[in-house]
């Protein structure tokens, strides 16, 4: 019985407790009934892998190298990668900080494509960065088994020396 007072308790008060918006994105997903929502949000290992060898590349030829990815790779995400601490993701103190200006604040964005997926605070932010691209972030790869793009962010220094981003292809 206690455990049944206990459970229902717990039940009702996190159901009110506000979560990150990658947590309220999963349970709207698992509380959809369509396991394709969440299989189509989250993605599968095979994606991970692949998006984790490409920042693991990257950070092993640019070893100062800080990635701001997406909230929803996150956590299966960082199981592939060999040096997590170097990620900015929604969990991180200064996430909200990054995500106003991220010039200067970090030296990649790994961002999701947009039509493909579940909103997020990256999402929400740069919505057109995916497709279009940024005067001050340079597109550098897809990671076409996540539906991903890799974009290099520009620096303030950069981008007074006139350095020209390049832009995504169209997809």
């Amino acid at each position: 019985v206690a455990i049944l007072v206990t459970s229902g308790a717990t039940l009702f008060t996190m159901s009110r407790v506000p979560g990150g918006e990658d947590e309220l994105v999963f349970a709207r997903a698992i509380t959809s009934g369509d396991p394709r929502t969440l299989t189509q949000s989250l993605g599968g290992y095979d994606s991970h892998r692949a998006t984790a060898a490409v920042i693991n590349d990257l950070q092993a030829s640019r070893p100062d190298s800080i990635v701001l990815i997406d909230g929803l790779l996150n956590g299966t995400l960082q199981l592939f990668i060999d040096d997590p601490t170097r990620l900015v993701t929604d969990p991180n103190r200064d996430h909200a900080l990054v995500l106003e200006d991220p010039v200067d604040r970090v030296n990649y964005i790994l961002t999701r494509d947009p039509n493909e997926v579940l909103p997020s605070a990256l999402l929400k932010r740069f919505p057109t960065l995916y497709r279009d691209g940024a005067p001050w972030a340079s597109y550098v790869t897809d990671i076409p088994e996540g539906r991903l793009r890799l974009f290099r962010v520009l620096s303030t220094a950069e981008q007074a020396q006139g350095v020209q981003p390049i832009l995504p292809p169209r997809s």
